[in-house]
């Protein structure tokens, strides 16, 4: 697979949601790894009725393919993240969350990796 630059690595769920507030676009994601869940996730900052929030997804490999773990998400399955990413630039994550925007853009964290 190809590197991509939205990778921020080892980063736990609370330290992705506190990058993520800083952002002023909504529906700005990253990539991490969890050590936790020893998965990598999608990370995506929203606007939940009058508060902002950040929903995890974990992101599924198997035999060259991936997906979101997310429910309905399961049948999608993309050859590349690239594709995934955009795919969900215009399909939805679930109900709450219409689609993803703009990486996130602090490099406070942020490197690449092949995924």
């Amino acid at each position: 697979m190809n590197y991509h630059s939205s990778y921020h690595g080892n980063l736990t769920g609370r330290d992705a949601e506190q990058l993520l507030k800083l952002e002023a676009s909504h529906h700005c994601y990253l990539i991490r790894y969890s050590k936790k869940r020893k998965c990598y996730v999608l990370s995506v900052k929203y606007m939940k009725i009058s508060e902002i929030d950040v929903a995890h997804f974990r992101i599924q490999l198997t035999n060259r393919k991936m997906w979101l773990d997310a429910e309905g998400n399961e049948a999608v399955q993309f050859d590349s993240l690239e594709d995934m990413l955009l795919h969900y630039r215009d399909h939805p994550l679930n109900y709450e969350i219409l689609g993803i925007g703009e990486q996130c853009k602090s490099k406070a964290f942020s490197k690449q990796v092949e995924l």
